[in-house]
């Protein structure tokens, strides 16, 4: 299942939690958001 499949799942069963505990794990992988990431992010959360 891709990165956006397991959001949508995770978002129509309100289970965010796991999907911000993987956030953070990429982010303390290195990870950065681009401009794109971010503006998809806040529209996803309102």
């Amino acid at each position: 299942m891709s990165l956006k499949g397991k959001f949508d799942n995770l978002r129509g069963n309100k289970e965010l939690q796991p999907l911000v505990r993987s956030m953070e794990a990429l982010l303390e992988k290195g990870y950065r958001f681009t401009t794109a990431d971010q503006e998809a992010l806040n529209r996803e959360l309102g």
